[in-house]
């Protein structure tokens, strides 16, 4: 697993791999594979068992409707077998082959020999299949099948650098609001800064005044200084990172109790964390994540409540959910997407953080493959969720 760049999250329809205009790259392939194998019908075949559909990315030789409708359901795929083996499937006849003998893409569309062969995601996982489709037995040598396998690999190739190309502008946007960022917010103190200074030490100014201008300027120094240390914390988790090993969640919550038990006492908070996963990840990156969101709930707390934060952890097949839950003010659905943004903050007075500790959590799901959402609304608190492939 390669963690220079977080291609990982990006789904089918990210990648245009579903309901999405022919490209050359697949339709070459499909071409040469129809050619190589002498048969009439060859297919770049994504699998999505979520909505029980397969969808002809490229395509060539298939008759009306399919060609239009460009996908059929999974009760007359045979690419779905590829997908569930993650292996080449070999069938010189399908009426006498048992595991697709009764597939209604036999006798309703004349799918009688198949060889398919797998491609995957840049993550690892089996997407779909490239696949020749013969209407009368055909016998597939072992030549066949790795050539097969060596273009199903192109196909894998094609959708990695499409996966790239997809990161890489996502990366320009992000360093194009990253740059005005730094631009705006990080001048604007320095101007007031030396606004301040500049009356302070004007032979006018009486010395109540230039005593109430000093506290002004060192409290534009702390917040500058807190943006510069937000910008550099930022820029430590873009780009490059450590190969990934496994994570004790317990331990890590630990670790987070104990470097946030003044701000947990201070607030009068009630931290609850049930039984946590290991999963494979950066040990700190995670730790970090799971700091900023509870240090967050220590400071946007109400003053009518006790303040309660539970961390928690729910797992399905393929995914493993953190959730990290308060009872604090809360945050409008208007402000959901806009406080995950660079130096991002609802309370332009509040001069204690950087307004980066979102982003950074945004940015540390994204290197783990993962996503983060939040569920909130005002005054009654909220819930930050990091959603983890398993795969990772």
């Amino acid at each position: 697993m390669s963690y220079d760049l977080p291609v990982v999250s990006l789904g089918l329809r990210e990648l245009e791999l579903v309901d999405a205009p022919p490209e050359p790259a697949f339709d070459n392939l499909v071409h040469l594979a129809s050619r190589l194998f002498g048969t009439p019908v060859a297919l770049v075949t994504v699998v999505d068992f979520a909505h029980d559909r397969q969808f002809f990315k490229s395509q060539l030789g298939l008759p009306e409707p399919l060609d239009t409708a460009g996908a059929t359901p999974l009760s007359h795929s045979f690419c779905r077998h590829v997908v569930e083996d993650d292996a080449p499937l070999v069938i010189e006849d399908a009426r006498t082959t048992p595991r697709v003998r009764d597939n209604p893409a036999v006798g309703e569309l004349g799918v009688i020999a198949y060889l398919g062969a797998p491609f995957h995601h840049p993550d690892g996982r089996p997407l779909g299949s490239l696949c020749a489709i013969d209407t009368s037995p055909h016998a597939w040598t072992d030549a066949d099948v790795e050539t097969l396998e060596r273009l199903a690999a192109c196909v894998t190739d094609a959708i990695r650098l499409k996966a790239m190309q997809r990161t890489s502008e996502s990366l320009r946007a992000e360093q194009s609001a990253f740059t005005f960022a730094i631009s705006h917010d990080l001048r604007a103190p320095m101007i007031t800064l030396h606004g301040l200074l500049s009356e302070a030490v004007h032979e006018l100014t009486p010395a109540g005044e230039r005593e109430e201008l000093v506290a002004l300027g060192l409290r534009t120094v702390k917040r500058a200084t807190a943006l510069i240390d937000g910008v550099l914390d930022y820029a430590g988790f873009t780009g490059d990172v450590a190969a990934p090993e496994t994570v004790d969640l317990d331990a890590t919550m630990a670790a987070v109790r104990e470097d946030l038990r003044g701000d947990l006492a201070t607030a009068g908070a009630e931290l609850t964390v049930g039984a946590l996963p290991s999963v494979q990840g950066h040990p700190e990156q995670l730790r970090m994540l799971l700091q900023n969101l509870v240090a967050n709930a220590t400071r946007y707390r109400r003053d009518d409540v006790p303040l309660r934060i539970e961390v928690s952890a729910s797992e399905s097949p393929d995914r493993i959910a953190i959730v990290v839950r308060d009872n604090g003010m809360g945050i409008a659905p208007a402000h959901h997407e806009r406080i995950f943004g660079l130096f991002a903050q609802l309370n332009p007075t509040d001069a204690v953080g950087s307004g980066v500790g979102l982003a950074i959590c945004r940015r540390i799901a994204g290197n783990h493959g993962g996503v983060i959402t939040l569920d909130s609304a005002l005054g009654e608190g909220s819930a930050f969720t990091i959603g983890l492939p398993r795969h990772v």
